[in-house]
């Protein structure tokens, strides 16, 4: 019995035997064939529900031999559209002839190209959507409000702004500020420049930091249910409120030292308390993020951890 066989079927296979095992190494980053094949599961969830591809749509690339342009030889085909490689070598005129000769729908760049495609934007009159195939980002964002046991009068409270990010290198700070103006029915808050909103059905989240080279401006729209927690007692007269949503959709413009970020339906999670307790006293916890070596002459930068700690 003769089966055909297709990439999509030595992705099937591969994820049931091996899925732990190391399948693509770009730079810095590595992955496990799971990791790789469930980053295509994504895209191909991103092709379809978000920009509208469909069986039988062109989606064009124009990249040089980065994971990225490895996953879409199973991201495209495998909700039906056909992929369009295109050489990165090419002149501008080149990709516009292909680009429009195919037809395709969806154009995707490595950032080295951007410019050229730019050049000739208006001239790919059949792509509706062009994507930029830029670098990942992580982003920690904590806002906390607090006040020194039995004070409740607002200019006793004190805030404190956290970010740790990742584009190309570690960043972040930690502020703390008096300067708060929360709106009474805790819709609204605004921590010295940084400020957090509750929007419709999501919320809003500003930091402005130009001192550390840091400016975020996102928007969150819940995709799971979120789980809640309401007026746990955990002292006389003391009580914890606690809320998590697991997964969220986020846009976003991120400015992370020189290096620019433009999210559209990333993946975020939060969580929130409040209540009336005292940090320390009635619970505490603990949390903190293992920071890699970014090598340099002691193998460390700012956001790492020595290596020998006395």
């Amino acid at each position: 019995m003769e089966t055909p066989l297709s990439p999509l079927d030595l992705m099937r296979r591969t994820r049931r035997l091996y899925p732990h095992h190391e399948a693509v190494i770009d730079g810095e980053l590595r992955l496990s064939y799971e990791q790789f094949f469930a980053r295509c599961d994504r895209w191909s969830s991103a092709l379809s529900h978000q920009l509208g591809v469909k069986q039988g749509d062109r989606v064009a690339y124009i990249a040089p031999n980065t994971h990225a342009q490895l996953e879409s030889f199973y991201a495209v085909p495998q909700i039906g559209a056909v992929l369009v490689p295109i050489n990165y070598r090419l002149t501008a005129d080149d990709f516009v002839y292909i680009t429009s000769h195919s037809g395709a729908k969806v154009l995707c760049v490595h950032p080295d190209y951007v410019a050229a495609v730019d050049g000739v934007r208006d001239q790919l009159t059949t792509v509706q959507h062009f994507v930029v195939l830029g670098p990942g980002v992580d982003l920690l964002i904590n806002f906390s409000l607090g006040g020194r046991p039995g004070l409740a009068r607002d200019d006793d409270r004190a805030g404190r702004v956290i970010v740790l990010a990742r584009g190309r290198q570690w960043t972040g700070f930690v502020e703390a500020t008096p300067d708060l103006d929360m709106s009474r029915d805790g819709c609204r808050g605004r921590f010295g420049d940084h400020r957090v909103e509750i929007r419709g059905r999501g919320y809003r989240v500003v930091v402005d930091a130009p001192a550390h080279g840091v400016y975020v401006d996102a928007t969150f729209r819940p995709a799971t249910v979120p789980i809640t927690a309401r007026r746990q007692a955990i002292a006389p007269g003391r009580h914890l409120d606690w809320s998590l949503t697991a997964r969220l959709a986020v846009d976003a413009h991120i400015e992370l030292a020189g290096e620019t970020f433009d999210l559209v339906d990333a993946v975020g999670y939060h969580d929130h308390n409040w209540g009336h307790f005292a940090w320390g006293d009635d619970f505490t916890w603990e949390w903190g993020s293992v920071l890699p070596s970014d090598g340099g002459e002691r193998g460390l930068n700012e956001w790492s951890a020595p290596k020998n700690p006395r």
